[in-house]
């Protein structure tokens, strides 16, 4: 009787383990399904992406803006930018301390 229980009780155990298994393994699978699912979906966004920037490039480019201003007859401007202040950079303007540099055969 008592070997009867303990393979009962074995025999249950090796078949809620399998059974565990079981559905572990078709939620995996699933959730692979569903993440290549995902992927595909974000490879085919960033193919509408790199599409859509290259036609914002082509139709905003440099050379196509000079094309369109000269079918509208607009002149290009020479623009010259003057800098009133040319102080140095970085100019020590308070005063005029020297500066001291260490190295071994200074003071």
């Amino acid at each position: 009787m008592k070997l009867k229980n303990i393979l009962l009780v074995l025999f249950t155990f090796s078949f809620l383990s399998v059974i565990l298994n079981l559905l572990t393994n078709t939620q995996i699978n699933i959730l692979s399904s569903q993440l290549s699912n995902l992927n595909n979906e974000i490879i085919d966004l960033q193919i509408e992406k790199e599409v859509t920037y290259n036609l914002f490039q082509d139709k905003f480019s440099i050379k196509n803006i000079d094309e369109l201003s000269k079918s509208f007859n607009f002149v290009r401007l020479d623009v010259f930018t003057i800098k009133s202040d040319l102080i140095a950079p970085y100019k020590i303007l308070e005063t005029n301390n020297e500066v001291e540099v260490l190295s071994y055969f200074g003071k």
